[in-house]
């Protein structure tokens, strides 16, 4: 989170113990945690992967 990158994510998750004793599904953390990390990065198509260092022409 140094602020050199074009794109930084930070997400903190906790479940809380009330919700343990009611049989609450311990995987459900889990799972919301791969729904954000799919939306973010595999539905970029690729273009998260850019090759360094960066060639940019006159024409842009």
């Amino acid at each position: 989170m140094d602020g050199k990158r074009d794109t930084e994510i930070a997400i903190g998750c906790f479940q809380i113990q009330d919700e343990v004793e009611k049989q609450m599904n311990l995987s459900d953390v889990h799972a919301y945690r791969m729904s954000l990390c799919n939306e973010e990065i595999v539905d970029m198509e690729g273009v998260h992967l850019v090759s360094y260092p960066m060639r940019i022409t006159q024409e842009g």
